[in-house]
């Protein structure tokens, strides 16, 4: 038997573990839908099935690698849909884009500067990755130069 047909068994014994996993996340992003997350779900059951070794996993079943992998890969694609950030608008004119931990952070100091802040939800296209997968801007700072905006 290949490993289309185990990760097909596998990820169908496994379908309501998954079907709750993505209505978690569902709700994420506006343009995915519990489809997605179930078709992403089954490519990431073909690969825990490719990566897993039962000689290294001691006390981990294929299963619960499967499920790990799977809420792993799904999880990336909910946060890879979109993301919250905080616009702060100085007096001067000058703006800064925040990530949640960010605005937390410096909100009350940023205030007393006579900041005012906005959020907004943008749309992180999917960056090229090395052989490895790492995503790199190549400038090493989180700019949003980059980014799609929409007003949330």
């Amino acid at each position: 038997m290949g490993e289309t047909e185990i990760a097909y068994k596998l990820w169908t014994k496994m379908r309501p573990q998954i079907e709750k996993l993505a209505s978690k996340v569902e709700g994420y992003s506006d343009y995915l839908e519990q489809a997605d997350y179930l078709s992403q779900s089954y490519i990431a059951c073909v690969e825990a099935i490719k990566r897993y070794d039962d000689t290294k996993a001691v006390n981990m079943s294929l299963q619960t690698f499967a499920y790990w992998y799977i809420e792993k890969e799904i999880h990336k694609m909910a946060e890879r849909a979109g993301e919250v950030v905080f616009v702060a608008h100085s007096p001067k004119g000058d703006t800064k884009i925040l990530n949640n931990s960010q605005y937390r952070k410096t909100k009350k100091k940023l205030e007393s500067q006579g900041y005012v802040f906005t959020s907004e939800r943008i749309v992180v296209p999917f960056p090229e990755g090395d052989k490895n997968g790492h995503r790199n801007n190549g400038n090493g700072n989180n700019d949003c130069s980059d980014h799609y905006y929409f007003n949330y």
